[in-house]
């Protein structure tokens, strides 16, 4: 695949990484409230928000507040 492909294909609509607890707060940088989220088998999956996924064709910036 080519660098051209890469860049003319849609970004993916969840991001996966380490588990994280029920009580912790996930954010996106730009967008004011907190992000849905599951953890199914021990990863935590966000769910980028569509506004994120129709401008965001770079790089997006997730916090995660630890609180527990």
């Amino acid at each position: 695949m080519s660098h051209a492909d890469a860049d003319s294909r849609p970004p993916p609509s969840d991001a996966r990484s380490p588990s994280v607890s029920r009580g912790d707060r996930v954010t996106l940088l730009g967008h004011v409230r907190p992000l849905s989220r599951r953890t199914p088998g021990g990863s935590l999956v966000i769910d980028v928000p569509a506004a994120a996924l129709r401008s965001g064709k770079h790089a997006w910036v997730f916090k995660i507040a630890w609180l527990g």
